[in-house]
Order: structure tokens, then C-alpha cells, then sequence
């Protein structure tokens, strides 16, 4: 093997008395795509931001190049040749492409004017470094997620990064912009950039990587070369043997209708919607991104009030004026975007634990006793497996994964018949996935439903009795477990 443009050797790192990381041994060779993969809270996080000296490690060596390091400088980590695109991509949506890519270092002319021609020469040739041509002066708001994806790692490589750290670029990006995305990867890596890949989609490891790294609780698990790993080993490595069971689905029985959605519309989102909810039953709701899945759960759901159609609750027409209305009558949402839709923010993790409860249950004695509240969100947390230090932590400071454990946790409790999952799995690791899967699951067991939305396509086939597909927001599309899911019938649906 190459010897390595980056090593790390003994890397320890702690907080508060918490070992974040025990003694990570890492390495990574020119030109090739390197998986760091674990749970959320496995150490992947504070390891990138060694990398990146946001962190500065309590022991080990970092060799870049040949070179050692106590820890690597910020100011210098462009010159190093490392660069990074976090999940939230970092883009400013009003200003121009080329404006994105050369923030804070603008060409000028006469000492204090912009120099607007270079700097669209610039950003051109930025971007044909990714091998892709694009008009510089376009707005980034104006631009699809996948393009958007484009302009972060063309801003990246802008610097001539060398190593470039991808934290979770799939996350929100249909099926036909991943491969786009992985085309120009490998281009990349043609030219000798080194990748560093995060993502809990275990489909992408195998198509694009050619190493992988497993962390779990701070400690390295194995590096391997992806050709001696399967999947069953690779999800092992990351979460333990508990969840390494292979197919989660099992059976429950399916009975009468709790949910009708007849011609349900909001147009542009979606128009003239109609199916059927089953007590038992969970259905997948697959689509690409925009295909409209996100409204029309919110048109159910009262966040977003339909134009015409129906909805009826064990067969009685339910009008939902507001999300309150809707948790009153038994229906529970999970939103898309924990972080500004999920959870109250700098709040402790046993409130946003209690939130459906406050009204349906402590608000009946006109009491909130502490300790039944915190008592009812500890039996939550604990069956959830929800990994904290204490119920007065603030949700905050919980991993991704856990966050959204506490999201759904606090439906379990809340009497509800029927629960609305939007990209429930978004960002979380297999082992977090898993646990998400059997909710769903044992929610269906004792007879309520489930509506599962998801554009990660796996997921859908492995959680669900039914799949519904929708495309530009129509329903094109239902298959049934018991006629066996084909993966290929489905897509087409999705792109009709």
C-alpha cells in the first residue's frame, strides 16, 4: 500500500472525564475514498475535528505528509491541504455561486473594487475541478440540493485540499444525483485527493469506498480493505451483535382501516392523494426528494392545511385545524428536521420526553408532579436505549442519533393510534436505524398504524407491509409485501 498522506497514532481526547477517544490509530493514503463509519457517539465526530484542529488531542502524533504534528493549527489547515463539507453544507443561499466559493478571499481591482470577471474565472474553474460546468453568477438558493452539494466541495477544492472530508453528502439527495455525485468522486480520487466518507448509508460504503475505518465508543474496531468485509460483518463492527440480526420485519395482523386519506390535495405539493391506513399496518411512503412525501404528511398532520380532500379517523371525518388537534385525536408526528421541527432546544431531555404528555395526561390533575414526570421519561429514554448522563441534560448535547430516539420516544407513551414518520432514520447511524425499524414495528404489533416516510429506498422495504410511491405529487405506485418487493418496479414508479 501507498505510504500514507495522513496518519494518526495512540490519538486520545477527552471532556469532562468522558474519553472520547481511546487511543485511535488512522491513516489515510493519496487517492482513495476511506469510510469512517460508527453510532452516533462513537468518537467519528471528534476524530473529523482533530483532523480539521478544531480539537486539540490530550495525546498522540498527526503526520501530514511526512510531517508531525502535536496538533494541526486552523490557520494553516488550508495550506495543509485539507478541507471539509459538513452535512448542513455552510452555503450562503442569497449570494452567487462564485460568491460562495471565494468568500473572504475576493479578487480586487484598484486596491477596493471586486473583481467580478476573475472572480467568475475563478469560480469556473473551481467548479471544473469537480468536472462539471455551472453558471458562476446563479444565486445558491436558486440551486436543486444535489447542485448545491457541487458548490460545497467545488468551494473545498478551490484551496487545492488534498484530503477532503465529506460528512453525510447524501443525506438529502435523490437517487440519480448519488451516482452523479459518486462519478465525480471517483474523478476526484483519479486525480489523487484522498477522501474521508461519512455516512450511515451502508449501500454507498460498498459502491465507493475502497477502505473503511469502524469506530465504536472510542475505540478503532478494524480498518479493512472493503473487498474483505460484508455487510453483516460491517454492521456488526458497528453496532454489536444485538443488532446484527439480518431482516427486522415480522408479521402482525392487519385489521380495519384507522386512517382514510380520500383525494387529499395541496397543490403544487401534491393533488388528489387517497389511500388507506390499517390498524397493524405499516406503510412505506417512498418517493424522491420534492416528490411531495414531507406535505403531504403535514396536510394529514394539521402544519399544513390541505386545499381540498378528506381524512377520516376510524371512519369518523377528521378535520385538523393544527398539530394540537391532531395529537387529541391520537396522531403522532415525527418531522423531518429534528433540529428545528422535533425537539425544544435548550431544554432538558425529560421535557422534550413529556411534550405530547403535558396536555393528554399531567394537565388532567391541573398538577405537574416532578417526579412522575421525570419518572415517565425515564422509562422512555431506558427503552429506547437513549445514551445520556442524565434526564437534566439539555437535548442539545445528545448525539444526532439519540436526539432523535428522544423525538420519537415521547410518541410511545402518548396513547396514540396512528404515527406519522417523516426520514425518521436522516443522519443516524444502523444501530439507531434498527431501533427506529422495531418501534415501527411493535407500534403496528399492538394494533396501531404507522406511515413511513423515506427517500432511502432499503429502509422502506425492510420496515414496511405496503409500499406506497409518489412522484411529483401523485401516488404512482403500491406494492405488497406478499407479492414479493421489487426494487426495480418501484423505482420506476418513483420516476413517473
Amino acid at each position: 500500500m501507498e505510504k500514507p498522506w495522513l496518519e494518526m497514532k495512540g490519538i486520545v481526547k477527552s471532556f469532562r472525564g468522558t474519553t472520547a477517544l481511546k487511543g485511535i490509530d488512522f491513516d489515510i493514503v493519496p487517492g482513495e475514498i476511506h469510510a469512517l463509519l460508527g453510532e452516533n457517539g462513537a468518537g467519528k465526530s471528534t476524530l473529523i475535528k482533530v483532523i480539521t484542529g478544531a480539537h486539540r488531542p490530550d495525546s498522540g502524533e498527526i503526520r501530514i505528509d511526512g510531517e508531525s504534528f502535536p496538533h494541526i493549527p486552523v490557520k494553516e489547515l488550508a495550506s495543509l491541504g485539507i478541507a471539509v463539507v459538513y452535512q448542513d453544507l455552510q452555503l450562503a443561499p442569497g449570494i452567487s455561486i462564485a460568491e460562495n466559493i471565494l468568500l473572504g478571499s475576493m479578487p480586487s481591482k484598484w486596491g477596493f473594487l471586486v473583481n467580478r470577471k476573475k472572480a467568475q474565472r475563478l469560480a469556473e474553474e473551481a467548479i471544473a475541478k469537480v468536472g462539471v460546468k455551472m453558471n458562476a453568477g446563479q444565486l445558491v438558493g436558486e440551486l436543486k440540493a444535489a447542485d448545491q452539494e457541487i458548490v460545497a466541495i467545488a468551494k473545498a477544492l478551490s484551496k487545492n485540499a488534498k484530503l477532503l472530508i465529506l460528512d453525510e453528502p447524501t443525506a438529502l439527495l435523490a437517487e440519480d444525483d448519488v451516482e452523479r455525485l459518486f462519478d465525480i468522486l471517483r474523478k476526484l480520487v483519479k486525480q489523487g485527493v484522498s477522501i474521508l466518507y461519512i455516512s450511515h448509508r451502508l449501500e454507498e460504503i460498498f459502491s465507493i469506498c475502497n477502505r473503511i475505518t469502524v469506530l465504536r465508543d472510542g475505540e478503532k474496531v478494524w480498518t479493512r480493505p472493503i473487498q474483505d468485509v460484508t455487510k453483516d460483518q460491517l454492521i456488526e463492527a458497528i453496532a454489536g451483535k444485538l443488532h446484527a440480526e439480518g431482516d427486522l420485519y415480522y408479521k402482525t395482523k392487519i385489521g380495519q382501516p384507522l386512517l382514510q386519506v380520500k383525494a387529499l390535495g395541496n397543490p403544487p405539493y401534491y393533488d388528489n392523494v387517497s389511500f388507506e391506513l390499517k390498524s397493524g399496518e405499516v406503510i412505506g411512503l417512498f418517493g424522491l426528494v420534492g416528490a411531495g412525501k414531507s406535505e403531504l404528511l403535514k396536510g394529514i398532520y394539521g402544519a399544513m392545511k390541505p386545499q381540498t380532500g378528506k381524512v377520516y379517523l376510524r371512519d369518523q371525518l377528521f378535520l385538523s385545524s393544527s398539530p394540537r388537534a391532531s395529537i387529541d385525536q391520537g396522531i403522532g408526528f415525527v418531522p423531518e428536521d429534528r433540529k428545528t421541527e422535533g425537539y425544544l432546544p435548550r431544554m432538558p431531555i425529560y421535557v422534550n420526553a413529556n411534550l405530547p404528555a403535558y396536555r393528554r395526561i399531567f394537565a388532567r390533575s391541573g398538577w405537574i408532579w416532578p417526579k412522575a414526570e421525570k419518572r415517565r421519561a425515564q422509562a422512555l429514554v431506558e427503552g429506547f436505549s437513549v445514551k445520556l448522563s442524565s434526564l437534566e441534560q439539555e437535548i442539545d448535547g445528545l448525539s444526532g442519533g439519540n436526539q432523535q430516539k428522544v423525538v420519537v420516544s415521547k410518541w410511545i407513551g402518548a396513547k396514540i393510534k396512528v404515527l406519522l414518520l417523516d426520514e425518521p432514520t436522516a443522519g443516524i447511524d444502523v444501530g439507531a436505524r434498527r431501533d427506529i425499524f422495531r418501534v415501527a414495528r411493535k407500534l403496528a404489533d399492538e394494533g396501531k398504524a404507522v406511515l413511513y416516510c423515506s427517500s432511502y429506498l432499503p429502509e422502506i422495504m425492510e420496515v414496511a407491509d405496503r409500499i406506497l410511491v409518489m412522484s411529483e405529487g401523485r401516488i404512482t405506485g403500491e406494492f405488497d409485501r406478499n407479492e414479493r418487493f421489487n426494487d426495480d418496479e418501484i423505482m420506476k414508479a418513483a420516476y413517473q
